[in-house]
């Protein structure tokens, strides 16, 4: 699997757990908002004694249909934050992958990401302490059936967390893992909208 197939296959062991925690918890806040706006509008109504019956059913209607938005902007933000925090910890068990596991990952993305002539492939001081013996034997068995495609692993580090970098010609390729879920967010979003969202309407 690819990098992105692997923060999906995550994406879909943990949605569903954290959705329903996450759905629990705004539906009892938008029952509160909805039970809070009614019982003030129901306040209101009572200190206004001059009101018709007529005016005390818009003021009442008027109430429930702010607490219907309010409810809504909840809904929606509380959705919007279980995406976020499911993308973060996708890429968390990403990078607390084994080291087989997470550099044999890395050697998958270079398939997509490496071009057809030699370069630089940049880690992080972290990932340089934990290369796989050998790894540059790996990579350029990984990369053997690109023409001309070839990488060597610099001296140089940088301030990233997970994935790598790639130089060719002084010029260079963000392929952390940070650039690999902006670079497919819309794909992401949506498949974690249909694992949660579809699931729990269903």
């Amino acid at each position: 699997m690819t990098g992105l197939e692997n923060i999906i296959k995550h994406i879909e062991e943990d949605a569903a757990a954290l959705a329903e925690e996450k759905i629990s918890q705004a539906k009892r806040r938008a029952d509160q908002i909805l039970l809070d706006a009614r019982t003030e509008g129901e306040r209101q109504v009572k200190n206004i004694e001059e009101m018709t019956k007529a005016e005390v059913n818009i003021c009442l209607s008027r109430g429930e249909s702010v607490a219907a938005l309010n409810i809504r902007k909840k809904i929606l933000s509380a959705k919007q934050q279980m995406i976020e925090d499911i993308l973060k910890k996708a890429k968390v068990l990403l990078i607390n992958m084994s080291d087989e596991e997470y550099f044999n990952v890395l050697l998958k993305m270079l398939l997509k990401y490496a071009q057809k002539m030699p370069g630089d492939i940049i880690f992080s001081e972290a990932d340089k302490k934990r290369l796989p013996k050998k790894f540059d034997k790996k990579i350029k068995e990984a990369l053997s059936n690109i023409p001309g495609a070839s990488l060597n692993i610099s001296n140089s580090e940088r301030k990233i967390d997970g994935g790598f970098i790639l130089v060719y010609e002084g010029i260079e390729e963000n392929c952390t893992f940070d650039a690999l879920i902006l670079e497919n967010r819309e794909v992401l979003q949506d498949k974690i909208s249909k694992l949660l969202f579809e699931q729990n309407t269903a």
